[in-house]
């Protein structure tokens, strides 16, 4: 009876083991509906555009079982970002008064930074009773784009983009002063 009782608490153990490894072949389905949603005209003028890498380690620590057990889940990042700052010239009111020919300039605008990330997740560690979850992805997504804009501001492009929106200005007022007009900026 004892030997029954051990052949079958193998066997158990073995069939446990077993459906808890085994990699099962997945049966993979993709299905993609694009909607496009929205179309504007824009008058953006992207001035700079610079290239960033960042190494972003995600690591988030929990407790099960009355603090006993220590679950971790880990992920390394790496994120290459191109970055641009744009200028919204719809923001800008140019007007002509041709009686008295003069180029009125209203306004100068805010700096858009622009990120285009390219995400790679690397050394996904995660246990079976707390894993990644789509949410901890997006957050992971969210930050490692905070952190790119951190970088970018903290670069010389800023810097940059507005001696340039200064340049395309002056060559605004040069070329309307070329062909005799006033240029007034307010």
């Amino acid at each position: 009876m004892k030997k029954l009782f051990l052949i079958l608490g193998m066997l158990a153990l073995i069939l446990f083991v077993f459906l808890y490894f085994r990699n099962e072949e997945a049966k993979k389905e993709e299905q993609a509906s694009i909607i496009l949603e929205k179309i504007e005209e824009v008058q953006k003028l992207i001035l700079v555009e610079g290239s960033f890498a960042e190494v972003y380690t995600y690591k988030q620590e929990e407790n099960l079982f009355f603090d006993l057990f220590p679950v971790e889940k880990k992920v390394i990042v790496v994120i290459k970002a191109k970055a641009s700052i744009a200028y919204d010239l719809s923001l800008v009111d140019f007007s002509l008064d041709k009686e008295k020919q003069k180029v009125i300039i209203k306004g100068r605008p805010k700096e858009q930074i622009i990120i285009e990330p390219k995400i790679q997740y690397y050394d996904i560690q995660q246990s079976k009773f707390y894993p990644l979850s789509a949410k901890d992805f997006s957050s992971i997504q969210a930050r490692a784009v905070e952190l790119i804009e951190d970088q970018v501001r903290a670069s010389t492009l800023p810097q940059i983009a507005s001696d340039r929106l200064g340049e395309v200005l002056e060559q605004i007022i040069f070329t309307s002063e070329n062909l005799g007009w006033e240029t007034i900026q307010e």
